[in-house]
């Protein structure tokens, strides 16, 4: 191994302050998320079945800096410790004595393709997806990392797939008056879309509805004088519901 700093550390159980597990690593706090993420803690194995445990009370386990060094030397610590607990008693959660792992291992471009080929296609765990969504909560990406993430997708055309999913996951969903209120503000003083032609266009649209709405009204009430019974009911029926409703006021 390279000349690179590692940690042995203990895994603490909350509840009574027992050490239940031993191990090694170059980042404590990496470590610590990996022990407890979701996808560990659904594995069959003796430190997995005492984290869950925890999890399910609401309760993480704690970790403890045992020693810290660099270079070679990490294997024997790690024995050592592990040896020495077991001999005061500790009820650790470690399958093997010790002094195992791939320190430092940086796999090729082709072993991390053939993983990524592998992992394509296969949906994560909704625990995982849980986990993530609980990470990012209430967190704002800095503008340098939104840049490149709206660069990528700038000017690239939906699927109608993705199109459908946008609109059902919006359809029912009131806007908050702080979303109207950025909306308006986006669209002050900007000019309106349609082109000069395009006004002239929608100009004529509304006044050929307007001439189509009026002389429909007038066929309406010329037909209706031609039949002087009709004519009188109907008459009859407006003058009876505006007397309702001026006893309704």
């Amino acid at each position: 191994m390279e000349n690179r700093k590692w940690f042995i550390y203990a895994l603490i159980d909350p509840r009574d302050g027992a050490i239940r597990y031993v191990g090694w690593t170059i980042d404590l706090k990496r470590r610590l998320r990996d022990h407890t993420k979701p996808s560990a803690i659904t594995k069959r194995n003796y430190r997995a079945n005492w984290i869950r445990s925890l999890r399910e009370i609401s309760m993480m386990p704690t970790m403890l800096m045992l020693q810290e060094g660099s270079g070679d030397g990490w294997q024997q610590a790690e024995r050592r410790w592990i040896s020495e607990l077991r001999a005061r008693g500790a009820q650790l959660t470690n399958t093997t004595d010790g002094g195992d792992g791939t320190p430092g291992r940086h796999p090729s471009p082709e072993t991390c393709a053939r993983w990524s080929e592998i992992r394509k296609g296969r949906a994560p765990h909704p625990n995982c997806i849980a986990a993530s969504i609980d990470a990012h909560r209430g967190k704002t990406r800095p503008s340098e990392h939104m840049e490149p993430m709206r660069a990528a997708v700038r000017g690239k055309p939906k699927s109608a797939a993705h199109r459908e999913a946008l609109g059902a996951a919006k359809k029912g969903k009131p806007l908050s008056a702080a979303h109207r209120a950025a909306i308006g503000s986006a669209q002050t003083g900007v000019p309106h879309p349609l082109t000069p032609a395009g006004r002239v266009k929608m100009q004529e649209f509304c006044r050929a509805n307007t001439s189509a709405r009026k002389v429909g009204i007038d066929l309406f009430w010329a037909n209706l004088r031609d039949d002087p019974p009709a004519y009188k009911a109907f008459i009859a029926a407006r003058i009876a519901v505006r007397r309702m409703n001026r006893v309704n006021l």
